[in-house]
């Protein structure tokens, strides 16, 4: 009997246990993690949870019985394991939110303040925890103004704060115009000014969230973001400088094409030692977003030229653009920034990189852990 067989007799008793003990048996299969995959993609296709909610109740035994088995499965597929079972436990959640079963405003409730405590759990990889506000931001942008606001009215309000608190010290731009958004969407602008005082200490940029825009609100919320870290001087742990020109190899990126987008911003994250940046993508959203993360680069250099600072990263795996691909990217600078500190700060204690020493400007440079066991399942 193959594993696919295995599995469906596992699934057939209905019984987590019974799937749990599959599992253990086949914790040594490479295929293993394919084949739950296969199955929770195929019956969310059909808008059935039955096997996915049985999948997700014996990972959890597993969790909490056989951690050798969690490390098995995760080594199996690094990259993937954490990440699948968190797109798995998201559609269901986003599914869930979207029927229009009875009670689903206490479900969507529910779900915030579990997918909320991951956000804001400094324990819990970094990936996981955007892969969670994306997720509330998906379930409250199908919700009702009036859902939105029953939910702001009920216990929510110690999240919320804990959520600003998130934005401050996260140092993570993407993640804090993820929270920002998460913020707006909960909260009617009339209620969020009364609040936004609460959540910033009456900081000069608390006023400055207020006038987020729906309509316009990435611009917005990168003047809030932009106040926001700017606020606490070095210390700020998210430095965002305009630049003047960006490169991927030879071909020139370009600021997303928005008339209230008057520059073009890099966004040097301490939290993640991760460089990025949004570009403009006529064939998908506008707006594509690039990261330079730490791990993924081999080299850099800095340059003060004339009036102008370039700032040259070796990537050692490649970047992507579109079809485009590249291990060099450029970005030069007015001169007046302080990139070097914003560099040093992002790739700190990164002993495998080294700054190059070049006589001559180049004209080209380069570009869950398994979730919480008491957030996976209820």
């Amino acid at each position: 009997m193959s594993l696919a067989s295995r599995l469906e007799v596992a699934l057939a008793t209905s019984n987590a246990t019974s799937v749990f003990q599959f599992i253990i048996r086949e914790k040594s299969s490479m295929s293993l993690i394919d084949q739950l995959d296969d199955v929770a993609c195929r019956d969310l296709h059909k808008n059935e949870f039955k096997n996915v909610t049985l999948i997700l109740r014996a990972l959890e035994q597993v969790i909490s019985k056989d951690e050798d088995c969690i490390n098995q499965l995760v080594q199996q597929k690094p990259n993937k394991a954490p990440v699948r079972l968190m797109e798995a436990f998201c559609e269901v959640s986003m599914r869930l939110c979207q029927s229009n079963a009875e009670g689903s405003i206490k479900i969507l409730e529910i779900l915030i303040l579990r997918f909320g405590a991951v956000v804001i759990d400094q324990d819990v990889h970094f990936n996981l925890r955007l892969e969670a506000i994306k997720t509330i931001n998906s379930m409250l942008d199908t919700a009702s103004k009036e859902t939105r606001k029953k939910i702001c009215q009920s216990d929510h309000s110690s999240l919320l704060e804990e959520f600003a608190k998130v934005i401050i010290d996260v140092g993570d731009y993407e993640m804090q115009v993820a929270i920002s958004e998460a913020l707006c969407r909960m909260t009617p602008k009339k209620l969020r000014e009364e609040l936004v005082g609460k959540w910033f200490s009456y900081r000069s940029f608390a006023s400055t969230f207020t006038t987020i825009r729906v309509k316009e609100f990435e611009t917005d919320c990168r003047i809030f973001l932009n106040e926001l870290n700017s606020y606490f001087g070095s210390s700020r742990r998210v430095f965002s400088y305009p630049c003047i020109r960006a490169f991927l190899d030879t071909t020139e990126l370009f600021k997303p094409e928005d008339e209230l987008l008057q520059n073009f911003w890099i966004d040097f994250n301490i939290g993640t030692s991760c460089i990025g940046f949004y570009v403009n993508d006529p064939q998908e959203t506008l707006w594509e977003l690039i990261h330079l993360p730490k791990e993924a680069v081999s080299s850099y250099n800095l340059q003060e030229c004339g009036d102008q600072k370039i700032l040259s990263i070796h990537m050692s795996l490649p970047v992507c653009h579109g079809k485009i691909t590249g291990k060099m990217v450029q970005v030069t600078f007015d001169s007046r920034h302080d990139i070097q500190t914003a560099v040093n700060k992002v790739f700190a204690g990164g002993d495998e990189l080294h700054l190059l020493e070049t006589t001559k400007v180049y004209l080209l440079f380069v570009n869950m852990d398994i979730i919480s066991q008491q957030y996976l399942v209820a």
